[in-house]
């Protein structure tokens, strides 16, 4: 069942970012669906991430394209408490579609995505910065906080009274 959305003009036109309760996150092209009439309810080229599962398998609470990425990296929030940092690419082949997973600085990178661990507790909501440069995340924990993306350093935050 999605939980959450939303959109970018891509120029590859994969649009569209849908997380799902089961931690699943997939992107779909918005004017293909379109094109497929009212009477189709399946996805049409839908692009998934992590075949053999999600990289997170609790509820994706949101997710968000990072300006400044032409829709080429997104982040997806979860329920465990992570912010998963994704950058779309082609399979070598270059024949078949899906994510080459990169970590979003030049640093070392740690696994098919980039990892933020944000709080023991839930996450409820994630939004970026119009520049792209800040991330900024509200937990179950009553704390909000803002991390800079190109580091992954918490920068900023408080706690709900």
């Amino acid at each position: 069942m999605p939980t959450c959305h939303d959109f970018f003009p891509a120029s590859d036109g994969h649009d569209i970012l849908v997380g799902f309760g089961t931690g699943d996150v997939a992107l779909l092209s918005m004017q293909a669906q379109i094109q497929a009439g009212t009477t189709n309810n399946k996805p049409v080229q839908l692009l998934q991430y992590g075949p053999e599962g999600p990289v997170d398998p609790t509820k994706c609470t949101a997710v968000c394209f990072i300006p400044g990425s032409e829709g080429t990296v997104f982040a997806a929030a979860h329920l465990s408490g992570t912010v998963i940092i994704h950058i779309k690419g082609k399979e070598a082949s270059g024949s078949k579609s899906s994510f080459a997973m990169k970590a979003l600085s030049s640093g070392p990178q740690r696994g098919p995505a980039t990892p933020l661990y944000v709080s023991k507790e839930g996450l409820y909501a994630m939004a970026v910065s119009p520049d792209g440069k800040h991330l900024a995340t509200a937990s179950k924990d009553g704390i909000t906080r803002v991390f800079e993306l190109a580091t992954a350093q918490l920068s900023g935050g408080f706690k709900a009274s």
